[in-house]
């Protein structure tokens, strides 16, 4: 995880993230922990469905034990709007260290963090989601 250092309740980039489209600040939209166990009932899921699950848990399979836990990142481009996902593998250590600092839950919106980029509050403001 050289790309990313683990805080209280997300990663952070070591480096800035610049969009691929036009080079503008990429921030962070949201952040969702996944466990093994998560997985194994997206398999039950697609089962009771009448899905195929052999492909998908073949993929899970291939899965190290150590690294049966995953925080998904969705990024924004604050310029045009472009999203890119980022996947970073995590210890059982570091999944408990996330669920407790968000109090349990699997997904983090970093809305504070929105509040304080002058950019954002004002796009947000305008389409309605801030100062009402």
């Amino acid at each position: 995880m050289k790309f990313w250092r683990l805080g209280e309740k997300r990663h952070y980039p070591n480096n800035p993230i610049s969009c691929r489209y036009c080079g503008g600040e990429m921030v962070l939209r949201w952040s969702k922990i996944f466990s093994h166990a998560d997985y194994l009932h997206e398999a039950m899921r697609r089962k009771d469905a009448g899905e195929s699950v052999e492909e998908f848990m073949e993929i899970m399979d291939t899965i190290p034990s150590a690294y049966s836990y995953a925080d998904d990142m969705e990024w924004k481009c604050k310029d045009c709007g472009c999203c890119q996902m980022f996947g970073v593998a995590i210890t059982l250590e570091q999944f408990k260290k996330l669920r407790e600092s968000r109090g349990y839950a699997q997904t983090y919106i970093p809305i504070e963090e929105w509040n304080d980029d002058k950019k954002i509050k004002k796009q947000l403001t305008d389409l309605g989601y801030f100062g009402g």
